[in-house]
């Protein structure tokens, strides 16, 4: 499955994404195997205009703990988006609400899953800007 940047969900192996305006896209593909299994993996798009050359928003951004995540473990954010002209929101992927992210946001996970997490913000005129990255919140270990 692929899960496409403006959020339509699709079930093919190829897929042609339209992008009608200039920016950074973050295309999402979701891999689940029959017993259940998931894993995901993003690919980051930008989109220019060669007709109107500008500085679009670029980075990336990252989490620490890497491994080892459990329920309740707090997991910190960083931002290293630049040239972002608004705002900087992340979306933990949990359900939980959009918080606003300067630098660095710590967030913990209340059950075990994989989770897509995402910064979005926007660039000089507008243009939109997203990039996304997993975590991965492990079952608790049995002793």
């Amino acid at each position: 499955m692929q899960v496409i940047a403006d959020g339509r969900r699709v079930d093919a192996a190829e897929l042609d994404v339209p992008c009608d305006r200039p920016g950074l896209y973050s295309e999402e593909l979701i891999v689940r195997t029959d017993r259940g299994d998931e894993d995901r993996d993003y690919l980051q798009v930008r989109i220019y205009d060669p007709e109107r050359p500008r500085p679009l928003v670029f980075g990336w951004f990252y989490h620490w703990r890497v491994r080892g995540i459990f329920p309740n473990t707090s997991v910190e954010f960083h931002n290293c988006l630049m040239n972002s002209e608004g705002e900087v929101s992340i979306d933990f992927g949990d359900g939980t609400a959009i918080q606003k992210i300067d630098t660095i946001a710590n967030h913990s996970y209340q059950k075990p899953g994989v989770y897509s997490v995402s910064l979005k913000t926007s660039g000089e005129r507008g243009d939109p800007a997203e990039v996304r990255m997993r975590v991965v919140v492990e079952r608790p270990r049995l002793r």
